[in-house]
């Protein structure tokens, strides 16, 4: 079986793009700051590494962005990012045979944060 990467993309604390994340990372930056998503009081950091420049309406379309969770617009935008690095037309390709890698580091707390709440308050049914 051969395997090729042909595309990357990128959302993350140190760049919405390739060349932003890439650019920011050589320099030695960080990603990491205080919250701003969400209130931290009562969790044991007040510091993150927030995608704050990551604007879903320029990869998604508004209807569908706004049913998705922020990490899978993440990912959508991300994958759609490597599609087009890649340059491929994926009309000429079996796109059985055709697949994206993606990387997340914790997935969706949003809602998972929300259902922690409801079950701590109200207790499991």
């Amino acid at each position: 079986m051969r395997i090729v990467i042909t595309g990357i993309g990128v959302i993350s604390s140190l760049g919405c793009s390739v060349d932003s994340f890439w650019a920011n990372l050589v320099a030695g930056k960080s990603g990491a700051a205080a919250i701003t998503a969400f209130d931290p009081a009562g969790y044991g950091s007040r510091i993150a590494c927030e995608a704050l420049d990551f604007a879903p309406e320029a990869y998604l379309d508004k209807k569908r962005a706004k049913r998705m969770a922020r990490f899978s617009q993440m990912a959508s935008a991300a994958a759609l990012m490597a599609v087009k690095d890649s340059g491929a037309d994926l009309s000429v390709y079996d796109t059985a045979r055709v697949g994206c890698v993606i990387g997340s580091a914790a997935g969706d707390y949003e809602h998972l944060s929300a259902q922690y709440a409801t079950h701590a308050g109200k207790g499991v049914k």
